[in-house]
């Protein structure tokens, strides 16, 4: 079976991690798994024996590096980037620098991150020249994960993953894929036992069962990720205990549909082509990928014009399903982007401003914000200077930079490390510095499920508060236990609440799959009549400044009426 390695199954955290790692070993330097590792400590992202930093590297450090737990991990992880065509070997198997599609991930944002990673899932298919996998099978995993799952009537267990898609020999053999359909309905029928099969399968393989069930934790996550699939357990289906099935949704059907129609180009076929045909193919393919995320590709439209002339009739009609940095080795790559790799205006690609992305919910969720336009305070309101430790804070850092995004940033670097104890009271005193009454909830009272609350005349606001040291971007459950703390407030009467009044998620930086969130916010209000409000740290900053500096303020109003994301205008 196709073995799939297993660095962690939060799909969102891998992307972040990658990007972290570009920031901190840049786009243009070769480096090691050892430079991996330490990147990662630099960057708060691994820990070893409980240890952060330096202690933790000196403490995973092994002469053998089969036992070095950093080492490996890092190893995990490149062997992923490397299967989705973000890194690219060197000198060695173990020496890697970004490749010209690593850098348009690692550079890309939201959607465009997001839709960028669904192509290189797509885009992986085995053999190629790129990775030494074990075994003499050919297939486009999630193609075929996706494909088994159509066939199978919109379902599929982890079992059932592990008997066909990932053990298929020939995913291109309609035979082999025909055999492998009607194996997993023998199952579903009770004329075969798949606990049975899949013991076979160990035992001929040398693989335990523990061992064959990680290797389906990426594939999985990434289907559950993708929104491709969502998950419902259920026994009606496959004999036996009840089994947790991803079912196919609308968006998995609308790009398995894409996808059926593009033409599946693999490395084995090249060697049927020319070499000028080889080129036009994967410039051709590769531009697709990145227009296809969102990227504005229109500066290459004559240029991919030109190409195509080189192609063979039947690849001109039909999109083509082909990755180059994912299955040529580095030589033909350096050969047929000669003109784009390794030159710093490739950082010049940039996401749409509107990308046109579909979205699991409608499409108008990606637009979910809501504006708010600071007011001049009255002569007569003066900026408190109540919290001085705030305002003396600001105000060095105005002083010590040129513009207030600079002070902003430099305040965000302070904050980064800040945990619950130190986070938790900062946003208070900020609301408190905005002139708003808020108080933060004192930690095992259960009566106050909320982490703070805005306390106004007639009315209150909860607040779910999200430290840096929790989650780094405010996400999808920070905003089911916004809405957890407005029901709670509305059901036990602790404070007076108006329905409408918005419920606030506050963390240190705005999600980084808003499409997401925003989807999941339209929802409740949509089901629930609910507002849920989501402010990051830096947007709680400028307006501290406005207010110290500009004597501009918002209003508990304003506040109450937030709506998804907060958009700080007129600054």
């Amino acid at each position: 079976m196709h073995r799939f390695p297993n660095p962690g199954s939060d799909i969102d955290s891998f992307i972040r991690i990658f990007q972290a790692l570009f920031e901190e070993l840049g786009y243009d330097t070769e480096f090691s798994l050892d430079d991996i590792s330490t990147a990662l400590i630099n960057k708060n992202l691994a820990s070893s024996s409980g240890y952060m930093g330096n202690e933790a590297l000196s403490r995973s450090y092994n002469k053998d590096r089969s036992r070095d737990k950093l080492y490996n991990q890092s190893k995990m992880y490149a062997e992923l980037f490397r299967s989705l065509g973000w890194f690219r070997t060197t000198k060695s198997r173990l020496n890697f620098s970004l490749s010209y599609l690593g850098i348009h991930l690692a550079t890309s944002k939201n959607q465009s991150s997001k839709l960028l990673m669904e192509e290189s899932l797509l885009g992986m298919a085995f053999p190629n020249e790129v990775i030494d996998v074990k075994g003499n099978y050919n297939f486009r995993p999630f193609l075929c994960i996706l494909r088994t799952i159509v066939e199978m009537g919109g379902v599929l267990c982890r079992d059932e993953i592990i008997a066909g898609p990932q053990s298929i020999l020939n995913d291109r053999d309609q035979k082999d894929f025909d055999s492998m359909i009607n194996q997993l309905k023998l199952f579903r029928s009770g004329k075969g036992n798949i606990k049975d099969y899949l013991k076979d399968i160990s035992e001929k393989r040398n693989i335990s069962l523990v061992t064959m069930g990680n290797y389906t934790r990426f594939p999985l996550a990434v289907l559950d990720w993708t929104g491709w699939t969502t998950k419902e357990r259920r026994s009606d289906i496959l004999p036996g205990n009840n089994h947790v099935f991803h079912v196919i949704t609308d968006y998995g059907k609308k790009r398995f549909d894409e996808l059926i129609r593009m033409k599946d180009i693999r490395c084995s076929d090249m060697k049927n082509f020319t070499e000028k045909t080889q080129k036009s193919i994967s410039r051709i393919s590769f531009f697709g990928m990145l227009s296809r995320s969102g990227f504005d590709t229109s500066l290459f439209n004559n240029s991919i014009k030109d190409e195509s002339e080189f192609l063979p009739k039947n690849l001109q009609k039909n999109a083509i399903l082909f990755s180059p940095f994912q299955e040529l080795k580095s030589e033909k790559l350096d050969l047929f982007f000669s003109d784009f790799i390794n030159l710093t205006n490739s950082l010049k690609f940039k996401p749409r401003k509107n990308p046109e992305v579909f979205s699991l919910g409608n499409k108008d969720d990606v637009l979910v914000t809501t504006d708010i336009a600071p007011k001049l305070l009255a002569a007569k309101d003066k900026p408190s200077d109540s919290f001085c430790n705030i305002t003396n804070w600001i105000k060095a850092n105005l002083e010590m930079h040129s513009n207030h995004t600079d002070a902003v940033d430099k305040m965000m670097e302070d904050a980064r490390l800040f945990n619950k104890d130190s986070f938790y009271p900062l946003v208070s005193d900020i609301f408190k510095l905005l002139g708003m009454n808020c108080e933060i909830s004192r930690h095992g009272v259960n009566y106050q499920r909320w982490d703070g609350i805005i306390l106004l005349e007639q009315d209150s606001i909860p607040i779910e508060i999200k430290s840096p040291s929790e989650e780094i971007y405010i996400s999808i459950k920070s905003v089911r236990q916004a809405l957890e703390n407005k029901v709670i407030l509305l059901s036990r009467n602790s404070y007076p609440n108006i329905r409408n009044t918005t419920s606030l998620v506050v963390g240190y930086l705005l999600p980084n799959n808003r499409s997401e969130v925003t989807g999941l916010i339209n929802d409740i209000n949509k089901t629930y009549n609910i507002n849920i409000g989501i402010i990051d740290l830096k947007s709680l900053l400028f307006l501290t400044i406005l207010k110290i500096k500009y004597r501009k303020i918002i209003t508990s109003n304003q506040i109450k009426k937030i709506n998804g994301l907060i958009n700080v205008k007129n600054f």
